[in-house]
């Protein structure tokens, strides 16, 4: 019996009474059905195929094939050649916990996601947690205290031929040193877990040189760095960000910078100049912006 494209809203227990029980195949595909009542089939013990494509299931009721003893093959829009044997009083319990199994699994991996993208952001405020019980804490409230260092210099370690072949000549000649500078690979305290080294860096820094190349951008520890830094500078409000640009980066690479591009809209920015002649220029701005500390708006920083 054909009665596919029919418009057929639903199936009754009705719907079938009175027709020939030898029915072998039934197709009411591409109908409107959405609802197919518990006794429909009771009366086609006869029937091997029935076809319910194309129409608006949902859910089955889990006795609707129960008389339909001679049923080999179900077709149906999400239960395709299903066998009989396999559909049982369980029908909706399965239905049940495949959605369940799909949004547990969709949060999972949203939640993968998320902190895989905002990671720093976490390990950023479990240090502010650490920091309520320990001497970072004091750290942030003795800002009249003397640092240990003039600046922290947050750098790749690719770009360590710099620092150490331009910058530390520059800024630590003199004895004593007219500044005092912290390199991670120079003053970091071994064996410490490295967010407390650059955590502890920071703070016992008046200043934070962040130098800016693509290979910082592309190191997670150095984002880290920056991020605590910029965390300082708006959030505490303490002037204490110093963004040297080494290269040339495309503003389009650098949009995806949220924390990056909002210094750079805020505070004046230094960038290392390729004409030698221009570099005296360079590094006394750069000692008077170790030299300055200015208080900071908090309105303008909100």
């Amino acid at each position: 019996m054909h009665l596919s494209t029919n418009y057929i809203p639903a199936l009754y227990n009705d719907s079938f009474a009175g027709i020939n029980s030898s029915i072998q195949v039934l197709d009411v595909s591409r109908n409107l059905i959405t609802d197919i009542e518990e006794a429909t089939f009771r009366n086609l013990k006869s029937l091997r195929i029935l076809n319910l494509g194309a129409n608006r299931l949902t859910v089955l009721h889990p006795h609707v094939f129960k008389n339909l003893t001679s049923l080999q093959c179900l077709r149906n829009k999400p239960l395709i050649y299903i066998n009989f044997d396999k559909l049982g009083c369980k029908s909706r319990l399965n239905f049940y916990m495949a959605i369940g199994s799909s949004c547990t699994i969709f949060i999972l991996m949203m939640t993968i996601t998320l902190t895989y993208r905002y990671r720093w952001y976490g390990r950023y405020a479990w240090f502010l947690l650490r920091a309520k019980f320990n001497k970072y804490e004091i750290i942030r409230e003795e800002e009249e205290n003397p640092k240990m260092y003039d600046a922290f210099v947050a750098h790749n370690s690719h770009d360590s031929a710099w620092v150490i072949r331009q910058l530390l000549p520059q800024l630590e000649r003199g004895d004593p040193p007219e500044f005092r500078l912290c390199l991670g690979e120079r003053d970091f305290q071994p064996g410490a877990p490295i967010v407390d080294n650059i955590a502890e860096s920071i703070y016992e820094s008046r200043k934070t040189i962040c130098v800016i190349t693509r290979n910082f951008l592309e190191s997670d520890w150095c984002r880290f760095e920056m991020q605590m830094a910029t965390y300082r500078l708006f959030e505490e409000h303490v002037d204490c960000l110093i963004v040297v640009f080494l290269e040339q980066i495309p503003a389009q690479r650098l949009a995806k910078y949220h924390s990056l591009r909002r210094v750079m809209c805020r505070n004046t920015y230094l960038e290392w100049p390729e004409e030698p002649e221009a570099r005296d220029l360079f590094w006394e701005r750069l000692r008077a912006a170790l030299r300055t500390h200015r208080p900071l708006d908090h309105e303008v920083n909100a």
